[in-house]
């Protein structure tokens, strides 16, 4: 008498062995097939009609045009070199003003190169 697995149905255990021999055998044959077909796959080659075509795009990028150590010093304070003496700070005061206005027009000069 053969021996029923209660899973089984109406198979007995040797057909459900040989299923279960015959599905490891393709495995095992197949697993390695398909890996070394994997390991030996090639990317496809890149035609020129498969790079993505470069388009040129008007837009504003700021760009340095000019090195920052040229750009002019700020005139020193002179708060402290004040005396109350109107003559004496009235002399100070112009010679500050005039730094100033020469600071501000080198300046402008660079802005308005940068600018073309």
């Amino acid at each position: 008498m053969r021996a029923r697995l209660p899973w089984c149905g109406s198979l007995s255990a040797q057909v459900w062995l040989a299923l279960l021999r015959l599905v490891l055998g393709v495995a095992v044959v197949m697993l390695p097939a398909a890996l070394t077909g994997c390991a030996l796959a090639r990317p496809p080659r890149a035609d020129a009609a498969d790079h993505p075509q470069v388009v040129y795009v008007d837009r504003a990028v700021a760009v340095a045009c000019l090195d920052a150590r040229a750009m002019p010093a700020a005139p020193a304070p002179i708060g402290t070199q004040l005396s109350g003496e109107a003559r004496h700070d009235a002399a100070l005061l112009a010679s500050a003003l005039l730094a100033e206005r020469s600071a501000r027009d080198r300046s402008m000069a660079l802005l308005a190169a940068c600018a073309k």
